[in-house]
C-alpha cells in the first residue's frame, strides 16, 4: 500500500468527516489489492462491513 501523507497549512484544519472519508477509502482501496489472498466469505463480510461504516457516516451528517 502507498504511504499517504497529510498535510495540514499553517492556519487551516482538517474536517474529521473528510479524515474518515480518506479512512474509508485508504481501506477499501487495501482490501481490493489483498482480495485475492482471502475467501469469498470474508470477503463479503469485509465489504458489508466497510458499506455500513460509510451508511452510519452518511446518517450522521
Amino acid at each position: 500500500m502507498k504511504n499517504v501523507r497529510v498535510e495540514e497549512r499553517e492556519g487551516s484544519s482538517m474536517d474529521m468527516t473528510l479524515i474518515g472519508e480518506r479512512i474509508v477509502a485508504l481501506a477499501e482501496l487495501a482490501l481490493r489489492e489483498h482480495l485475492a489472498a482471502i475467501s469469498r466469505s470474508q470477503a463479503d463480510e469485509l465489504y458489508t462491513l466497510a458499506a455500513r461504516a460509510r451508511l452510519g457516516e452518511e446518517t450522521k451528517q
